[in-house]
This record gives C-alpha cells, structure tokens and sequence, in this order.
C-alpha cells in the first residue's frame, strides 16, 4: 500500500469515527451538560464525580461508548498525523527545506506519542467512570490528555505551517489572497469581539415600568393586592423575569409580588460596569422602595439568591426572610463546561456569543433544567437580548461574592429566616452543594422531578413551599 493511499484511509477513517464520537458527546451534553472533554480535564475526584452524577444513566451509556470507540479512533488519527508529518518532512528534504526537514523527523513521532497518551488517559477515564481508581484516575487522565493534545497541535501546525509555505512557492497569487482573507476574517472576529465588549444598551420602555435608579434603570413587574409588602421575585444568570412567570402568576393571587429584571438583563439597561452582587442588591432595594415596598420577602434564583442575600445585609430592617433556589453558598458547586470556557476567552468569546446561533443558546440552557424538559424558545431570547458584559461580569461578581464570604455564613449574621429550595436532578450545580446551607432553623426542600429551575419546571409546587413561608413573615 502506498503512503498516499494510507493517509485517504486513515484520513477517511477519522473523519467518520469522529462523527461517532461526535454523536456521543451530544447525548452527553444532552444528558448532563458535560462532553467527554470536560471529564478529560476535570483533574480530581470531585470534579469527575460531579460530572458523572450530571450525566446520570444515559449520559454514563454515551460516555462509556465513546470511550471504547475512541481506541479505533486514536489509532487512525495518530496515523494519519505521523504519515502526514512524514510525507511534509519528505517534500522539505527534496525541496532543501533543512530546518523543516530537521524538525519533521523528530516530530514524526508526536502524533503516535498522542495516540499513545490517549490510550493511557482512556483507561484512567473507564476507571474514574467505573468509580474505581480513586483520586489518581481523573489526576492521570487529565495529565494524559493535557500531553496528548500539546503534541498532536504541534504536529497539526507543523503540517499546515509546510503546506502554506509549498503553496506560497507553487501558486503564489492564490495563496496570498486565501491567506490575506484568512488574516481579514480574523480581524473582523477580532472586531467583532471589541463591538461586542463593549456594547451597552439601554432600558426597553415598551415593556412595561422602569425604575430609574442611578447605576441603572430596572423593569419591574409589579402584581397582586396593594399593600406595604411585598414578595420580590430576582431571577438567575442568563435569564429575566419571565422565568418566574408561572410560579409569580399563583403567588401573585395571595401577595403583593414584584418581580425585577436585574442590572444586564431582560428589559433593564445594561451599562458597562455596575454587576456586583452588592450593587445590584442596591438597586433592587432602591427601585421596591421606589414603588412603596417597605417591608420584604426575597426570593433569588441561582444568582439572584446571591442578591437576596447581599440585600438581606444591606437592608436587615425591610428584609424580612429570603428564600434562596438553587443557589451555592459557595464557589466549588459545580464544573465550568468546555463552551462557558471558551467564551471567556477575551474578545475571542465574545464574538463566539455575538455569532452563536439560537440551537447552541438552546443547547447551553439545557442543563439549568431537569433531563428531558423542553427549552422555551422565550429563554433563549432572554439569553440572546443581554450584552456580553452583563453576562460575563455578573458571573464573575457572583464568584467574587462567594470567595470573599460564604453566604451560609452571612445569611447567620443576618439572623434572618432562610428558606431553601432545590431541584434534586440539578445539572447546572452539585445538589449537595445547593442543600448546603447550614443555618440555624433553615428549612431545606429538594423538589423531586426538577431540576437547577423548579419554579419553572414545578411551579405550583414551588409556589406553594415561597408562600407558606412568605405567609407569616408578610403579616406581622
């Protein structure tokens, strides 16, 4: 067999066990909100663990599936690269390329060390996937696919960096523009992702009552009997108010509710700075008082509970209890997926949000609810309509609000009555974690059946656990 037609198979061979995995790693996500990527990297026992509770059975089938098939597929793509390294290393001999020849010979063999690392790292993977092997397998595993894919990028590079440079000498003009638009492309991503740092947008009036408070402009919704109290309603990361619409409608029939668009989302405006959990606590306790709420109740969803809990601080006169859904009291909850990685990437990621179509936007709201429910399309315009800034800097003030304190520890402080309320099939945060919080005569609910977004998954029967604990806090 000649090297040219070896590399067409191999060549043919990963392309189409890459789609395998491919289709793998998407009932993964599907099931967990993880591919095979982020349990390559998760490095350490706890990671992996959580990871593998995320998947749950179907997503453990997929991975256990993937793992197997990627031994036929380590096999053919370490080919491929290590003929394709060879047959580039033999055009720089005869064309008297000598630092190209030099180095192709010693890189030859990175492609076959990468495969090999990949066949180490997929035994540490099966063990930690099997619950076996203890902190070492996900520590080898990581090592092992760290290594593996530093070595086969420095062969892909290498391959290209030769093919540009022989297609320069053969077809200079072709080549200059594919590179020129190539570079153009590039820049305009680049572009692209300052536009997209940088955008601001301002408060929506068509939809509905905007609270103008210096910091920012808030859209409020404001429901149910008059009166001095009031339940307030703050939704997570990513989202707006709409995702308390169905439990806000049933407990809006008993209380006062306000629900609120919080600083970079919804309808509110979304300035350049101003996402710290503290300063969005100010502007919600600016914008109830605005509109005559004295004394409150305070309900916050995964981020939100982190405002609710700052304005439990801010305010100890006007709060009067807060009820905290699915939200960590502390930073080690859960493990970042390989997409939210990436668009942290500075203007990198912005522009990957700026382009991402709604079926990705889709996809990453998947795991802030249980396996199975659908996604309405209204979420997936709430994720669209928030600027990058907002999305990125409020992430990153809700980690700052938990590394500088916990928020058990300052719920105690507060001495405040605390409800908590979580989805037992949460993918987005370790349940565990979300039940953790270890406050003097807290009430602890895990909602069967929901996932890290029970008031919207179950919304009567969230409802129903806010207003029995609103109930007496309200009326006194």
């Amino acid at each position: 067999m000649t090297r040219r037609r070896a590399l067409w198979i191999t060549g043919a061979l990963s392309v189409l066990l890459l789609g395998v995995e491919a289709a793998f790693d998407v009932r993964m996500q599907d099931a967990g909100g993880h591919g095979i990527i982020d349990f390559e990297l998760a490095g350490s026992l706890d990671h992996s663990r959580r990871i593998l509770e995320f998947w749950g059975h179907d997503g453990h089938v997929a991975a256990r599936w993937s793992l197997w098939f990627d031994y036929p597929y380590l096999i053919a793509y370490g080919a491929f690269w290590a003929l394709a390294v060879a047959a580039v290393r033999d055009i720089a001999r005869r064309r008297a390329w000598r630092r190209f020849a030099r180095i192709g010979a010693v890189l030859v063999a990175f492609p076959i060390a990468a495969a090999a690392f990949d066949a180490v790292e997929d035994i540490g993977l099966l063990l930690a996937l099997g619950r076996h092997g203890g902190t070492f397998a996900p520590r080898l595993a990581s090592v092992c696919a760290t290594a593996k894919f530093v070595l086969i990028e420095i062969a892909i590079l290498f391959v290209v960096v030769a093919l540009v440079r022989r297609a320069l000498e053969r077809w200079r003009v072709a080549a200059a523009v594919v590179l020129g638009l190539l570079v153009l492309a590039f820049a305009a991503l680049v572009v692209d992702g300052i536009v997209v740092t940088n955008r601001t947008r301002a408060a929506d009036p068509a939809a509905g009552t905007i609270i103008h408070q210096p910091g920012g402009d808030l859209h409020v919704s404001d429901e149910g009997p008059r009166g001095s109290s009031a339940l307030v309603l703050l939704h997570g990361w990513a989202s707006s108010m709409n995702w308390w619409d169905a439990a806000g409608r049933r407990l809006s029939h008993r209380f006062r509710v306000v629900r609120v668009d919080m600083l970079g989302f919804g309808a509110s405006s979304k300035p350049a700075s101003g996402y710290s959990m503290e300063h969005q606590a100010r502007l919600v306790l600016g914008a109830t008082r605005d509109i005559g709420v004295k004394r409150l109740v305070v309900v916050g969803h995964s981020m939100g509970g982190s405002v609710a809990v700052s304005m439990a601080e801010q305010a100890p006169a006007r709060v009067a209890g807060v009820v905290v859904v699915d939200t960590p009291p502390r930073t080690d909850s859960g493990v970042d997926s390989l997409s939210d990685r990436f668009v942290r990437i500075p203007l990198l990621g912005a522009a990957l949000f700026d382009m991402a179509p709604d079926s990705l936007l889709k996809a990453r709201l998947r795991s802030g609810f249980a396996r199975g429910f659908k996604v309405p399309q209204r979420f997936v315009a709430d994720l669209r309509r928030t600027t990058y800034t907002a999305l990125a800097d409020s992430g990153n003030g809700n980690e700052d609000f938990l590394s500088g304190r916990r928020s058990d520890e300052r719920m105690r402080s507060t001495g405040k009555p605390l409800l908590v309320i979580y989805g037992r099939g949460d993918r987005e945060i370790d349940p565990r974690v979300a039940a953790d919080w270890p406050v003097p005569d807290a009430r602890v609910v895990g909602v069967p059946g929901a996932g890290h977004s029970p008031q919207v998954e179950r919304p009567a029967f969230t409802a129903n656990l806010i207003a029995r604990f609103a109930q007496r806090l309200l009326r006194r």
